[in-house]
């Protein structure tokens, strides 16, 4: 397959992912139970499905990086679970938009990518359209669901240009794995208390958080395909259509309406800034 295959996989498995995961904290849910379960589920689905990947040799520079992307993964994985509280699923996935800036610049330095002129106006628009959805600059709200999203999407950033130059050192299904694994162990050895708790988080989110492992497990393997088969760029400017099926899905689903006009246009040019990127 593809890497725009791959590509398309995880923006609709993403979108699933944050309703998900809105739909089992918006209510005051624990999110370390969450966090153990599907960080523990989702590498035994990957490794049950693929086999157990083998890696003949890598070198320290590789296994650092390996241990910094695990690590920006962790305090992405915290600070997006913490915004979910905070911030409607429609909100998050617009924010979540600006990460786009940070990877393109990211794969233009470190992988000599290229972005054309109407690239980059493209990947304006994107930035504009979430802007406009969040009012800002000048009346814009600097909740906490808001800080914790930016923080988020900043490490999300370091992470995905560690993964990008990862998935050319070593097997990618290794990598996705490895990036389950390590912070499962980081964080059952943090808070091993909450082990016990994960029932009752299951139960809290009627069942919800039993789909994160598998839909987790192949949204992080798809995206580490993508960017192996392709650049970083269009990968990300794909996966910014995930916007308007976290709309479509928070609208429907979880009966998210607020600010509809004004967010659903936000999607509609996200959608069209990632399709001109794309093109170009």
């Amino acid at each position: 397959m593809s890497a725009y295959t791959f590509a398309i996989a995880a923006v609709i498995l993403t979108a699933m992912r944050q309703v998900i995961l809105r739909a089992a904290l918006r209510d005051g849910q624990d999110e370390w139970p969450i966090l153990i379960l599907y960080h523990i589920g989702a590498p035994i689905l990957l490794i049950s499905i693929n086999g157990v990947p083998v890696v003949e040799s890598a070198s320290l520079t590789t296994i650092v990086l390996l241990v910094f992307s695990c690590a920006a993964w962790v305090l992405y994985s915290v600070c997006d679970l913490k915004s979910h509280a905070y911030l409607d699923v429609a909100a998050g996935a617009i924010l979540s938009t600006l990460n786009f800036v940070l990877i393109v610049v990211g794969g233009v330095i470190i992988f000599d990518e290229h972005i054309t002129v109407p690239g980059a106006l493209g990947a304006a628009l994107i930035v504009a359209s979430a802007l406009r959805a969040t009012r800002a600059p000048t009346n814009f709200n600097f909740s906490a669901g808001v800080r914790y999203k930016l923080v988020g999407i900043t490490v999300l950033a370091a992470n995905m240009l560690f993964t990008k130059y990862l998935t050319t050192q070593i097997d990618s299904m290794f990598v996705a794995i490895m990036g389950f694994y390590i912070p499962a162990v980081l964080y059952v050895l943090l808070k091993p208390e909450k082990i016990r708790e994960i029932p009752s988080a299951v139960r809290g989110s009627r069942g919800l958080v039993l789909l994160l492992p598998f839909v987790s497990a192949m949204n992080y393997y798809s995206l580490v395909r993508a960017l192996e088969l392709g650049n970083v760029s269009t990968t990300y400017s794909i996966l910014q259509t995930s916007v308007v099926f976290v709309f479509l899905f928070g609208a429907t689903m979880l009966g998210e309406r607020d600010n509809l006009m004004r967010r659903g246009v936000s999607c509609a040019l996200c959608a069209v800034g990632a399709f001109i990127v794309c093109q170009y």
